[in-house]
């Protein structure tokens, strides 16, 4: 019997992820502001702030991450979704792992947006972080997100099959 029951749980928590993502687009979906932003990621290129919209930037499309720079294109992440939240919050997530990969991209008044928190959901054990580590430098990743200065959100140049 406790092998069923194991087995029982861990078809529940593999379905959990499932169930939160759902609960959490349920509720962001009177969010105007959220979905709003959403948008705006999704017609924009990202510069650093102070940049004035020229140089390298970033581009959501297609369900991934862009970085555009000299003519080249190099994907940055895949299988992102854009999450809006009541509080003017954006959360990117990648669904890449066994964890998935969650941004927070937070929104100012001027219009301006910061990557504010970087994790992964579920929190890896400390031997899954380091096999992480190993493997792509995650914690030198995130804490290179979170140095990030602010990000300007500029009218797209260029069309979206520029690459």
């Amino acid at each position: 019997m406790p092998n069923a029951q194991n087995r029982e749980n861990g078809h529940l928590s593999a379905l959990l992820p499932a169930v939160l993502l759902s609960c959490l687009l349920t509720l962001s979906c009177s969010d105007d502001v959220g979905h709003e932003n959403v948008k705006r990621l999704e017609a924009t290129d990202l510069y650093l702030y102070g940049e004035n919209c020229s140089g390298p930037y970033w581009r959501f499309e297609g369900g991934g991450l862009f970085f555009h720079e000299n003519g080249t294109v190099r994907n940055v992440l895949d299988k992102l979704a854009l999450i809006p939240r009541s509080n003017d919050v954006l959360v990117v997530r990648s669904s890449s792992s066994s964890s998935s990969l969650t941004m927070v991209l937070t929104f100012s008044p001027d219009g301006l947006a910061k990557f504010t928190d970087v994790y992964l959901e579920p929190k890896p054990t400390d031997a899954q972080l380091s096999i992480l580590n190993n493997k792509h430098g995650y914690t030198q990743i995130v804490s290179s997100i979170m140095k990030l200065p602010s990000i300007e959100l500029c009218t797209r140049m260029r069309s979206t099959a520029s690459f």
